[in-house]
């Protein structure tokens, strides 16, 4: 039976106040596993969103999490000489490379003709092998072995004095 309109604004109200009211129930390991479930949804949605709703098969976000998780690290350990080592201009660097990786990609992919089907996840399927060997042969990122010593995303100054413990590795993903 499909969900009403007006329900639907109250199952998605219901389900925000369940988020927001887990920290309260679960404990420490328990709210760690569910932020990490949180995650993995957010990756989840982005291909149910791409695959259902738009019709393209993509095999390769996870290069785009790679360049991204890699511009950040970089920027957060000080590797880049034009660019002051923050974690938040880091975050800005990560969303914006790894936004322009996809536009130009996208751009190559949709150009003309374009890929479509099985060809097209077939493609973004093989960037990513791509990607994940040069990363995997580049030193300057740590080869295979990737980066160490990278800080832990906190919180801005106005929740750091608000949230403290396990609830802030909770409260990150919702950030997301």
């Amino acid at each position: 039976m499909p969900i009403r309109r007006s329900h639907a604004g109250l199952l998605t109200g219901l389900v925000w106040l369940a988020i927001a009211v887990i920290p309260l129930m679960l404990g420490d390991w328990a709210l760690a596993q569910f932020a990490q479930f949180l995650t993995y949804g957010m990756f989840a949605l982005a291909l149910g969103f791409l695959w259902g709703h738009c019709g393209i098969l993509s095999l390769g976000q996870a290069a785009f999490f790679g360049i991204g998780a890699y511009s950040m690290a970089l920027v957060s350990l000080g590797m880049l000489p034009a660019i002051p080592a923050s974690m938040f201009s880091g975050f800005a660097l990560a969303v914006g490379i790894s936004g322009l990786a996809a536009a130009v990609l996208g751009a190559v992919l949709f150009y003309g003709k374009g890929l479509s089907g099985a060809y097209f996840g077939v493609a973004t399927l093989c960037g990513a092998v791509i990607l994940e060997m040069a990363a995997g042969r580049w030193d300057f990122i740590g080869g295979n072995n990737g980066l160490f010593g990278i800080p832990p995303l906190s919180l801005p100054a106005a929740l750091s004095d608000r949230v403290s413990g396990p609830v802030r590795r909770y409260v990150k993903p919702l950030g997301a």
